[in-house]
């Protein structure tokens, strides 16, 4: 048996699988401690299954992503060292603290370290540490590390070059930002989520997602808490693989309590964004699927100001659940969009509040609001997505415009706004059984995902390998193809160490770099190579039915 959860900013859902069918399902209000809601959710499923028949436990979660709408990170001290000639003024979330010390493109020592910089920056807790090109040589990464320990030894670091074997600095100085300034939320969750276990007596292997779909378990996650930023979106869209499989040209929203997250499918794939995910409009080196989330959806707060309504982000218990806000799941329901809760209460807000207008006519008002913010939005990333090459998960280029033919929704909210939403963007639209439990059940069924960098320079005469602290010679004869052998070997090795039974077949190559190098009149190669168990869903629940 398989335990799903999804704990999103309003909901945490929660669906058990056994014998590839869906048995149980269940939806509970997310509490801010975490425990009392995962503690909710056990309780329900615990009514008819022991703890020890589950196992495994699989989940992802949007606190994180809510958290980043809401701009509720922790503050981070950026050290970047990027050489000679590159600018980097607006490319970072904050302002940097620039500092000498360069490291070229062979991985050479060009410029050393100037340790009385360190003197001027302010004192931090939180501190990331990035240099250009130290993917090939990290030593002024580890060397400033060592430096500011001596001053600041309880503080918290990150290394960018321990989390991205990418080549692209201003990308990989982000995802290490961001790694420092979501750790505090990933302990915090990840702690109230084993009280609870712990407290059901559940001692099943537990794994959370990715943003590339991929489960990790949370000692993985701890290394590189940025790439869970987007595990929500990743769940939902294993849900909707599983759920709907899409073959048509599509555009899928999962339509939460906080917020909706907007996917993109062609080829019954959904498709990768090729820069890295963006957060906050700052590109990154986690691999993600290209997709927005956006701050509005069922239980945002519909607001009044300088004579106009506002409609997210924020969000607040509805006032047909004896909340004290207005908010669109409210309107849905006053209007008879869905079928929840007193719509008197709906309608007696309105009259106090607005008595000039009939409260009729302000809930469609309302309503209008949302529907062109959806259509808005929604347009806006098909322009962007039309204006750049990208890919879909199977790799195969998109060159002609990409033109949605269906939508696909999803989350609590979808029976009430995806038809209309849908009429907006004149497109066909599709609501699948289990729509409200998406995300559990695409956590359910994640398939686990192990990654191996190689970096060879075989001028220099060794490679290393991600997870292993040593340098490996390089034969004479060394080739990316010998690369992609050892490197699979040792994805393989890492596989079976942790229990997986994997295919060949299953390993992708999601990095490769390889340009000749000449030194001392000697010729040589410079190779990076990453390769990762390809993501996915351990099968369809259409497949089974």
């Amino acid at each position: 048996m398989i335990l799903g959860i999804d704990v999103g900013g309003t909901f945490t859902d929660i669906v058990l699988l056994d014998n590839q069918q869906l048995k149980l399902q269940y939806k509970t209000p997310t509490t801010e401690d975490i425990f009392s809601g995962v503690l909710d959710a056990l309780d329900f499923i615990l009514q008819s299954v022991a703890p020890e028949q589950i196992q495994q436990l699989n989940i992802s979660t949007t606190i994180i992503t809510n958290a980043l709408v809401r701009s509720q990170l922790d503050t981070v001290q950026l050290l970047v060292m990027p050489g000679p000639g590159l600018n980097v003024v607006n490319s970072f979330p904050v302002k940097p603290f620039c500092l000498k010390g360069y490291v070229n493109h062979l991985g050479e020592i060009c410029q050393e370290l100037e340790p009385q910089q360190l003197l001027a920056l302010p004192p931090a807790t939180n501190i990331a540490i990035s240099g250009k090109f130290s993917v090939r040589n990290p030593r002024h990464e580890h060397k400033l590390h060592e430096l500011l320990l001596k001053t600041n030894p309880h503080g918290n670091f990150t290394l960018a070059s321990q989390l991205s074997g990418k080549l692209n600095f201003i990308r990989r100085t982000n995802t290490c930002y961001y790694a420092l300034a979501t750790r505090k939320l990933l302990l915090n969750f990840e702690q109230m989520l084993l009280k609870a276990l712990s407290a059901r007596k559940l001692t099943c292997p537990v794994n959370i997602l990715k943003a590339d779909a991929g489960r990790i378990s949370f000692a993985t996650a701890r290394q590189n808490p940025a790439e869970l930023i987007f595990t929500g979106p990743a769940a939902s869209i294993l849900g909707i693989k599983a759920l709907v499989q899409p073959q048509a040209t599509c555009i899928a929203l999962d339509i939460g309590g906080t917020t909706t997250d907007i996917s993109f499918w062609a080829d019954g794939q959904a498709i990768l964004d090729n820069k890295g995910a963006k957060i906050n409009n700052y590109h990154t080196s986690i691999n993600s699927f290209y997709h927005h989330s956006l701050g509005l959806a069922g239980n945002s707060c519909v607001q009044f100001a300088d004579g106009k309504f506002i409609i997210g982000p924020a969000s607040a218990t509805p006032l047909i659940f004896q909340g004290t806000s207005l908010t669109l799941t409210d309107i849905l329901a006053y209007l008879d969009l869905i079928s929840l809760g007193d719509k008197l209460l709906v309608q007696t807000y309105l009259q106090n509040n607005f008595p000039q207008y009939p409260a009729l006519s302000v809930a469609k008002q309302i309503l209008q609001i949302a529907l062109q913010q959806f259509k808005q939005t929604i347009q806006a990333l098909l322009s962007e997505l039309n204006r750049q090459p990208v890919y879909t998960v199977a790799d195969i280029t998109q060159p002609k415009l990409f033109q949605p033919t269906t939508l696909i929704g999803v989350g609590g909210a979808a029976a009430g706004l995806i038809p209309l939403i849908a009429q907006e963007l004149a497109l066909e639209y599709i609501i699948p059984e289990f729509a409200a439990v998406t995300n559990a059940v695409g956590a359910a069924l994640a398939k686990p995902t192990i990654m191996v960098n190689l970096q060879a320079n075989t001028l220099s005469g060794y490679y290393t390998l991600s997870q292993a602290s040593q340098k490996f010679p390089t034969q004479p004869n060394f080739t990316s193809q010998i690369a992609y052998q050892i490197a699979k070997e040792h994805l393989l090795a890492l596989a079976a160490q942790n229990n997986l039974a994997i295919d060949a077949t299953d390993i992708k190559v999601v990095n490769h770099e390889e340009y000749p190098i000449l030194q001392n009149y000697q010729q040589g190669l410079a190779i990076n190579l990453t390769l990762q168990i390809q993501p996915g869903i351990a099968f369809s629940l259409l497949e089974v039915q």
